[in-house]
Parts: C-alpha cells; sequence; structure tokens
C-alpha cells in the first residue's frame, strides 16, 4: 500500500509499505528515503498516535493514509 508521511523536516514522502509493517519498519524505509527521522518523535494518523510496535493495519493506517512526524519538545 502506498501511504504519504509529512516528516516535519523536508515535507511529504511517499512510501510502499506492508500492511503488516510497524511503525519502527516506517523510520528505518524513511531513513532509507533520505528524510529525517527524530528517534523521540511521534506519528500521528487520523488523529491518534500510532504505536511503534502495532502493525500498521491495527491502527487503521491504510493505502492513501497520511501520517504526521511530531516532534516531541520536553520543558
Amino acid at each position: 500500500m502506498i501511504i504519504h508521511v509529512d516528516d516535519g523536516y523536508k515535507g511529504e514522502v511517499k512510501l510502499e509499505i506492508s500492511p503488516h509493517e510497524t511503525l519502527a519498519e516506517l523510520r528505518k524505509k524513511l531513513i532509507e528515503k533520505g528524510a529525517q527521522v527524530d528517534p523521540s518523535s511521534k506519528f500521528i494518523a487520523h488523529g491518534r498516535v500510532l504505536s511503534e510496535v502495532t502493525p500498521l493495519q491495527s491502527q487503521d493506517v491504510s493505502g492513501k493514509s497520511r501520517l504526521r512526524q511530531v516532534p516531541m519538545t520536553y520543558n
């Protein structure tokens, strides 16, 4: 399936992934594509923060989904 990821730095990246992949695997693919991925950042899809270890399909991520990387800030 094809998803779109806003990496928060360069803009939107289009990725082809398997529905059974996890967010950890998606991070690796983003890095391979040259996107900046902060290890402490969270990813949001459909208004929810995604889990690192649950398959994306189980988190309602499907083809044409848009994910957004949100940097975590600490006070």
